[in-house]
């Protein structure tokens, strides 16, 4: 099993110490020495003291592990979160999960117990794969029994010994160095007098001088002209966490790009279907945009569908539109930009979802395959592109994003900054909140998937419109930081400004111009921003319009008097 990474993970430290002596008194050596950092086994109590993103490093550890021992202690009947792991297995492994039964020497009949649980085990796999079992019965504290390999196992057990379990686990796949190489650049350097370097951690495979590789997403062509590990020289660049390949020859890297070779590349694409363990207090949404990281590279995702919910007590599909704390699914993906990704390799097929906002994990995935539907469809080049329209008009597009509570004052403000531009002589479009909601989203409601999707939408149609050469002014609730953070990302450097018409709910109420905040009181009205869903106020908008200090016209003269200086800097 050389380069495998082996997790053990069981309820009591005991029973994993002894799972690793076993197989130490096999092999000759200390197996839990070549256990890797991220696959470093928990106790319950370090599993109870720990803090949120506890549940992330620790199915980030049993997805990107090798091998998984789960070790059972036959003094538990419950068999605490076997259950779970086996469905957590089939989500997200492919293979290498073996149990190993602990303590069965305490118990009244260690074999009965034994072929029982074997029984329990395969009716709940039903007609997934059944994970291979070995019994082991032993005392740590006998200080000979290190010596004899099969004293580890009951007299009545005569089948593979642990470390034949999994050595024949690990023979169902492709022997780590003959696996095609992966490398996730994390360092350029072009400035080497023999050719430009790349340093990046090795995820599996070898490379030799003179062999041609390819630097992915992008594709370009380079051949090897040297490598070295961090300590010493090397003739390939098997087994190495981290290497440095000089190139031969020019060629454009940077961080976050992987090198291959040539005639054996990873995939490359913009949209995939995964399946996913959601974290978060908020669900998972089709439309939000989520960081996305996989492998050292890293991209703005939405999920453009929710296939189904996985049940993580009984592993059943469910019909879902969303993945709620604690869920799991699996979904279609899209990217803002291609990434090279290998199912094969789990350094390069898990990944993370972030938060947009504050950049912390929330998610965790495993890529199942790409969706074809991303290799047909192309970019049309087009002859009249943004800058020439822009010319046309005369003028420089922007997006004015004004966000509030219903009744701050957004679509008048908007509707007189817009007759002030013209007057100008400028070329505007006003995006409206209730407007819009009678064409283009008029099939859409006031739960949060549908807000979001509203946003999504009108901020796709604000990008046409921006690269239409527009100056278009936005005016909508859009209550949630991440589809503005959305917004943003989809405009230019210096094209988007968002505006914070604030007013406080009881001032919004107070006005309540349509009478909606009465019809919400009354419950009439569900899902009301304000009152009974959250408004998250901007933290760091360009502009903020006090209302409850500013009339209308002092808003709007303030709000020109910005998107004009803003004009005249670009």
């Amino acid at each position: 099993m050389p380069g495998d990474t082996i997790l053990i993970c069981g309820q009591t430290s005991s029973c994993r110490d002894l799972v690793a002596e076993a197989l130490a008194s096999e092999a000759g050596r200390d197996a839990r020495q070549s256990l890797r950092p991220h696959a470093q086994p928990r106790t319950n109590a370090q599993r109870e003291d720990d803090t949120h993103a506890s549940p992330v490093a620790q199915l980030e550890a049993f997805m990107l592990a090798d091998i998984v021992i789960l070790v059972i202690d036959a003094r538990d009947p419950a068999h605490d979160g076997l259950p779970g792991l086996l469905i957590r297995h089939h989500l997200f492994r492919r293979c290498g999960l073996v149990i190993a039964v602990t303590a069965l020497e305490q118990t009244e009949d260690g074999r009965a117990f034994f072929e029982t649980l074997r029984n329990e085990i395969a009716a709940f796999c039903m007609d997934r794969e059944m994970p291979p079992m070995v019994p082991l019965a032993g005392n740590l504290s006998d200080p000979t029994q290190g010596h004899d390999k099969l004293a580890f196992y009951p007299s009545w057990f005569a089948g593979q010994t642990l470390r034949e379990v999994l050595e024949a686990e690990a023979a169902r796949s492709m022997p780590w160095e003959e696996r095609p190489f992966r490398l996730s650049v994390s360092a350029f350097d072009r400035s080497q007098p023999d050719g430009p370097s790349i340093e990046g951690v090795v995820y599996q495979g070898q490379i030799a001088v003179g062999e041609q590789v390819r630097i992915l997403p992008g594709g370009m062509l380079s051949s090897v002209g040297g490598l070295m590990t961090l300590a010493r020289k090397a003739e390939d660049g098997a087994g190495h966490a981290a290497l440095r390949v000089t190139l031969s020859g020019p060629a454009a890297c940077r961080p976050g790009l992987i090198l291959v070779p040539a005639d054996r590349p990873c995939e490359v694409t913009d949209q995939v279907e995964a399946t996913i363990a959601w974290f978060d207090d908020a669900p998972l949404l089709p439309g939000r945009t989520y960081g996305f990281n996989l492998g050292g590279q890293s991209a703005s995702a939405s999920v453009t569908k929710v296939k189904q919910a996985v049940d993580l007590d009984t592993a059943h599909a469910l019909a879902a539109d969303n993945l709620g704390p604690s869920a799991a699914g699996v979904a279609h993906i899209a990217l803002d930009t291609p990434l090279a990704f290998d199912v094969e390799t789990n350094g390069l097929s898990c990944f993370h979802l972030t938060d947009p906002v504050a950049g912390h994990v929330i998610g965790l995935g495993r890529i199942q395959h790409a969706l074809r539907r991303a290799d047909n469809i192309h970019w049309q080049a087009l002859t009249i592109d943004r800058r020439r329209r822009a010319a046309m008009k005369d003028q420089t597009p922007l997006v004015v994003w004004m966000t509030g509570l219903s009744g701050a004052g957004k679509s008048t403000i908007a509707n007189l900054v817009e007759q002030k531009l013209a007057v100008a002589g400028r070329h505007t479009f006003l995006l409206d909140g209730d407007n819009v909601r009678h064409g283009l989203n008029r099939d859409l409601g006031f739960t949060e998937p549908e807000r979001v999707e509203n946003i999504r939408r009108v901020a796709e149609v604000a990008r046409l419109m921006s690269d239409a050469g527009l100056i278009v002014l936005c005016a909508f609730i859009s209550p949630f930081r991440s589809e503005r953070q959305m917004a943003r990302k989809l405009m230019g450097s210096g094209e988007f400004i968002e505006v914070h018409v604030k007013a406080s709910v009881e001032i919004a109420e107070a006005r309540d111009p349509k009478g909606l905040y009465r019809k919400a009181r009354a419950g009439k009205l569900k899902n009301f921003t304000g009152i009974d869903s959250p408004y998250e106020e901007p933290e760091a908008a360009e502009v903020v319009l006090d209302t409850s200090v500013l009339s209308v016209q002092e808003a709007a003269n303030l709000l020109v008097r910005h998107i004009t200086d803003s004009l005249q800097r670009r």
